[in-house]
């Protein structure tokens, strides 16, 4: 039977076309019986005897807050307030300060210590030279210092120190609102988990 456009219709054959892999094409009722009896051989008897156990709500415990660790941006003030939850969760700052003194050595001559300072306050960080030497730091310096704060509260223990970039200058303030958010959210988790 010729189309509209003159050309011939091909009508598809009566006979049952195979598959990629050869295997003849069946019918719906046949693939549902192939199924159920594969489940019957499973390791756990039917699939339909799994799927009627009466599920034990006592085995399912809530959803436990998120304690894998975390680097926030925070103020020195914000770094000492959230720094009270590194028993729950494992904390590592990132803080934007001004470099507020001169650089000394630590009294055993491993490290250097100098101060910072941000708009509201101040903390003494300690920079230990392992595998590489403190950057050269004029003071007034805005500087990105990523560390821990000791458990006294009292000295921030620098991993890394360098002056910064033009564009964390820009998104320093964005960075500490969603930082606070985020702990926010996760310290609501590790109360609710604790009642």
């Amino acid at each position: 039977m010729p189309s509209e456009y003159g050309r011939p219709q091909i009508q598809p054959s009566p006979q049952k076309r195979p598959h990629s892999y050869g295997l003849p094409c069946m019918p719906p009722a046949n693939r549902r019986q192939q199924f159920q009896q594969f489940a019957q051989q499973t390791p756990y008897g039917s699939l339909a005897a799994v799927e009627n156990e009466a599920v034990d709500t006592k085995l399912y415990k809530p959803v436990q807050p998120d304690t894998s660790l975390k680097i926030l941006t925070a103020t020195i003030e914000g770094m000492k307030h959230w720094s009270q939850y590194k028993k729950d969760i494992p904390l590592i700052f990132e803080i934007y300060a001004h470099l507020d003194s001169a650089i000394s050595s630590t009294p055993d001559n491993l490290g250097k210590t100098f101060e910072m300072k941000d708009c509201k306050q101040r903390i003494l960080c300690t920079f230990y030279e392992i595998d590489r030497p403190l950057p050269r730091l004029i003071r007034g310096q805005l500087l990105r210092c990523v560390g821990s704060l000791n458990n006294d509260g009292t000295t921030f223990k620098c991993v890394s120190v360098r002056p910064a970039l033009d564009l964390e200058k820009k998104v320093i303030q964005q960075n500490i609102a969603a930082a606070d958010r985020s702990m926010r959210k996760i310290v609501a988790q590790i109360k609710k988990s604790q009642l």
